[in-house]
């Protein structure tokens, strides 16, 4: 799940520096069908599950992506989630650096998703 910008200065501010094409994002997080909710990073409370009723109350301007079907061939989706759960309980990673201890909502995206032989399958550059 993708969040769009908002007006606050917090969301310009990252839109900025991370903004391709036309749409802006500045939040992302991990959604679990079966427990109907969103694994994310968030600055205050670190990586967390949060039921999606209340992660859309707190992030009304959002987008849904997924895998496309070629990648999702090679992807073990509930072994992705197992691997996001490992992170709940670590603080959030405000020096955006990797293997530091701590996450950043698009870091735990990507060391979710790996294929079926362990490769990474999002670009590093999310």
């Amino acid at each position: 799940m993708f969040v769009k910008t908002s007006q606050s200065a917090f969301d310009k501010a990252i839109s900025q520096a991370t903004q391709k094409d036309k749409v802006s994002y500045t939040h992302i997080g991990i959604f679990d069908l079966h427990l109907d909710s969103v694994l994310e990073a968030e600055p205050k409370q670190g990586v967390i599950r949060k039921k999606l009723e209340v992660f859309l109350k707190e992030n009304p301007l959002f987008d849904i992506m997924r895998l496309t079907p070629k990648v999702a061939k090679k992807v073990d989706i509930q072994a992705s989630i197992k691997r996001a759960e490992k992170h709940l309980g670590e603080p959030y990673d405000f020096s955006y650096t990797a293997n530091n201890g701590a996450m950043y909502c698009s870091e735990l995206v990507y060391e979710a998703f790996l294929d079926t032989k362990g490769w990474y399958i999002l670009v590093q550059s999310l």
